[in-house]
């Protein structure tokens, strides 16, 4: 069968007119959400990410995991969506082959599976990827560092180096501000994921070292500590440069106020919109149409492109509320 253009446009014109479903009726899926940290207010934007994804293709979802970073509870977490017969899974792969079994319990069921935030290097590599490249972000971030500084020690705050993205992002940032020639010496501090023990880490690793010339976060909890740092020793007095991570509000002024040079948006809200609609493409065609790695780029946001993120917005989890335009 054979359509000239004008007949090819009507049709397709036809699909997209105004009112009418892009998509065929089908049934209301439901898609798992693993997560390894369900608690932390870096998933909030994510998870309304994945609440308007489904909004738009008409599905469902559940939040499931553990609030601490237990790998074994995210274990159980996915063989229980997969014996409950989950529509799709999405989950952090913290590790190279601890989810090797669920997972292939989950694709030999003919459940869709996604990673999203956590990419373990090594190990099966059967199931595509949605987040930030953690070496390539890694390397962005100490080749920063290392121009902000230009000599002196300084040191990378994160809650576990060993977990499988932390230790990715770290270890590539110390080899950049070591290859970049700079007379830089760079500390590398695990610091918890609980709030009140990495301001202590912090604070002692300042006390420790008073020469110290930047202090600079790799994930959100250290970036918390760092900020009361800054503030309790009037560090940004003293010339020190520091770095954060995430955009909440109180990060924000930070930027705002000259108190942080620079803090980093992973873009969490993509994190959570993209494989649902990853998982929704699957079940509609069949897996004709499987998951697909995303990258998503990692933004550095400073004074200088500060403005839009003062909006409050799902986008970044500073607001519950749709709108556009943002401002």
């Amino acid at each position: 069968m054979s359509f000239d253009r004008a007949e090819l446009l009507g049709r397709l014109a036809g699909v997209s007119a105004p009112g009418k479903s892009a998509f065929p009726s089908h049934p209301r899926w439901k898609f798992v959400f693993v997560s390894h940290l369900t608690t932390s207010p870096l998933f909030v934007p994510l998870q309304y990410g994945i609440q308007d994804a489904c909004a738009l293709v008409a599905c469902d979802y559940s939040w499931t995991g553990s609030p601490t970073g237990d790998p074994n509870t995210v274990v159980k977490a996915v063989n229980s969506a997969v014996a409950a017969k989950a529509d799709g899974i999405a989950l952090p792969l913290l590790d190279p082959t601890l989810l090797d079994d669920p997972i292939d319990a989950a694709l030999q069921a003919g459940i869709p599976v996604v990673a999203y935030q956590v990419m373990a290097s090594g190990g099966k590599r059967r199931i595509a990827f949605v987040g930030q490249d953690a070496q390539a972000a890694g390397s962005k971030i100490g080749k920063r560092i290392a121009r902000l500084v230009r000599r002196g020690r300084v040191s990378l705050f994160a809650s576990d180096p060993s977990e499988a993205g932390l230790h990715l992002r770290a270890r590539s940032a110390l080899t950049a501000i070591r290859r970049s020639g700079l007379p830089v010496e760079a500390d590398l501090v695990a610091t918890t994921h609980d709030p009140y023990g990495a301001s202590a880490r912090v604070d002692k690793y300042v006390l420790d070292h008073p020469g110290v010339r930047g202090l600079f976060a790799l994930e959100p909890v250290a970036s918390e500590a760092i900020q009361r740092a800054m503030d309790k020793h009037g560090l940004r007095a003293k010339g020190v440069r520091a770095g954060g991570y995430g955009v909440f509000p109180e990060t924000l002024d930070k930027i705002s106020d000259g108190e942080l040079d620079y803090t980093i948006d992973e873009q969490p809200y993509s994190q959570g919109f993209v494989p649902v609609l990853q998982l929704f493409l699957a079940k509609l065609s069949g897996g004709l149409l499987a998951p697909c790695d995303t990258t998503l780029a990692l933004r550095f946001v400073t004074k200088a492109n500060l403005t839009p993120y003062l909006a409050k917005t799902r986008y970044e989890g500073s607001s519950s509320k749709q709108r556009y335009p943002i401002r």
